[in-house]
């Protein structure tokens, strides 16, 4: 997801997330996200939110022009999720 500069910090990205933790299916155990290492803003939301850093994918998206770029891996476990259904 995208926030536009002029509507960060207002709470989107919150309701987001929220939204998308909300319709996970009862068994899904874990969800992952990765956001830039320098988007310190969206990493605190994150951790905020019960997701955890878990590596770094060293210059993983490619760009036409500029040098490729990292990605930090976060994620959220459901230790209580449903069995397999």
């Amino acid at each position: 997801m995208w926030i536009l500069a002029p509507w960060r910090h207002r709470g989107g990205g919150r309701m987001l997330v929220e939204a998308a933790l909300a319709a996970r299916p009862p068994a899904t155990h874990r969800i992952e996200l990765e956001v830039f290492p320098d988007n310190e803003a969206a990493i605190g939301l994150y951790e905020a939110m019960g997701f955890e850093r878990h590596g770094l994918r060293r210059d993983h998206i490619r760009r036409r022009h500029g040098p490729p770029r990292s990605t930090l891996v976060m994620a959220r476990s459901f230790p209580d999720a449903a069995a397999d259904q």
